[in-house]
């Protein structure tokens, strides 16, 4: 706009190409953007089906860049004819750079009931980390102990699975493995953002036969 000299008034329009965006639940615009403000209006306006509908307005504080500036928004998401466009008007009012647009679908993330179960496995007779024992759950989901070198704060035996609510925990002894009994597993769930105590279940094993 500060090329147009004063007096001048200045409408334009950035516009993507139609696009079909039938099967997301948002849309996620992407772009460069390098912003001063002197009393223009900037709006990154999305086609709605039947008129554009502003995203995202820049108007009235400068956004210097370069940056990246991302948008998410269900406005246009479900169409076949899809479309973006960024709106600036101004009179001598500096400038508005826009570039490295990218414009792509986002699929709503349906939440699963359960937790996350992580614990330690160890001998009740020697207090030993046990490695290679598979956790099992009544869901048939199931998880091995492992050794953890790289992390001085966690004990090898370490055990990581997700857990339905209604899910209880078994232990499937691994071959070959030496007579032991009442060895215990130490387990929390972690059910999204609550976490409970921790816990303790004790297991006994037979003799390989």
């Amino acid at each position: 706009a500060d090329y147009c000299g004063p007096g001048t008034m200045m409408d334009t329009e950035l516009r993507s190409p139609a696009f079909d965006a039938t099967g997301y639940d948002a849309l996620v615009i992407e772009y460069k953007n390098d912003y001063f403000d002197l009393g223009s209006t900037a709006d990154v306006d999305v086609y709605s089906g039947t008129t554009w509908t502003t995203v995202e307005s820049l108007g009235g504080a400068s956004a210097p860049g370069p940056n990246t500036r991302r948008i998410t928004t269900t406005v246009g998401a479900g169409l076949t004819n899809a479309q973006v466009r960024w709106h600036y008007a101004a009179d001598w009012d500096w400038w508005w750079e826009v570039d490295e647009v990218r414009i792509y679908g986002a699929e709503a993330c349906t939440s699963t009931p359960g937790g996350l179960v992580v614990g330690n496995i160890y001998d009740n007779n020697t207090a030993l980390s046990l490695n290679n024992v598979t956790v099992r759950n009544d869901s048939g989901k199931t998880a091995t102990s492992f050794a953890a070198p790289d992390d001085p704060a966690v004990d090898d035996g370490f055990t990581l699975s997700s857990l339905l609510p209604e899910a209880t925990l078994s232990l499937l002894p691994c071959l070959p493995m030496p007579t032991m009994s009442g060895f215990p597993l130490w387990y929390r769930a972690i059910p999204f953002a609550r976490i409970s105590t921790w816990m303790q279940v004790s297991f006994r094993t037979l003799p390989a036969t």
